[in-house]
């Protein structure tokens, strides 16, 4: 157990080290920034290769400010992945680098985005717990069998446990789904699937308000006629079903 946590530990500290150590993401659809610090006079960007390794041949001459020569007119960053590009300086020198588009500028490889999983497995774990409750627990007063039929002869606050967790279970349902879009919407680019995922989000916030209405009234309905159980119980002993 104390190796695994130690692991644990480790990769993700080595994981926050190299993502700090990594040039930040380019988010897709937007320009990129591409700096070089190179001592010379001049430098061209000669070609640039985007992941489905068809290479662009652009030739631009980068601008120089101080001992960094930076250029920004490359703004083709459609595809999701890994852009390579080459530069020649005039001094003969040639290189390369890399930098990567990914849907919002950010990454998985960094710690942050390790939150959602985390978020994840929480809202599930008490999502199961709230279900199993609403699942386990009876609805319902105490009661026996007599020759004039059922009679309530306690009545029980428990099946309020029930209802909430009920509730809870609802709400926990919109978080799995908001944690689900939010993952869906930051990191896949397929838009289908993030339109899918934000039609659920937006239908489920909708229906919220209808389940919340719903169970403050089916409540209130149960307080309300627990109250009457009680006034006949403490009356008589016992109520009567068939005449309530």
């Amino acid at each position: 157990m104390k190796i695994t946590l130690i692991t644990l530990i480790t990769l993700i500290t080595l994981i926050s080290l190299v993502s700090g150590a990594l040039p930040q993401p380019v988010e897709r659809g937007t320009c990129v920034n591409i700096k070089i610090p190179y001592n010379s006079t001049s430098l061209n960007i000669t070609t640039i290769t985007p992941p489905n390794q068809t290479m662009q041949f652009i030739n631009v001459l980068a601008s120089l400010n101080g001992s960094t020569f930076f250029y920004n007119g490359f703004c083709d960053t459609n595809l999701i992945g890994m852009y390579t590009y080459e530069f020649l300086a005039s001094d003969g020198f040639s290189s390369g680098n890399s930098f990567k588009v990914t849907e919002n500028g950010d990454s998985f490889e960094t710690s942050q985005a390790l939150i959602y999983p985390q978020l994840l497995f929480v809202n599930i774990l008490f999502l199961f717990i709230f279900i199993i409750l609403s699942i386990k627990i009876p609805f319902g007063n105490v009661k026996e069998m007599t020759r004039s039929g059922p009679v309530v002869t306690k009545v029980s606050k428990i099946k309020y446990i029930k209802l909430f967790s009920i509730w809870i279970s609802y709400f926990l349902y919109l978080w799995l789904v908001t944690i689900i879009a939010g993952m869906v919407n930051n990191y896949i680019s397929f838009d289908p699937l993030k339109d899918m995922a934000m039609n659920v989000w937006i239908f489920s916030q909708a229906v919220g308000w209808g389940v919340s209405l719903i169970m403050v009234w089916f409540i209130f309905l149960n307080i309300w006629n627990d109250i009457v159980l009680n006034k006949v119980i403490l009356r008589d002993g016992k109520a009567f079903l068939n005449e309530l």
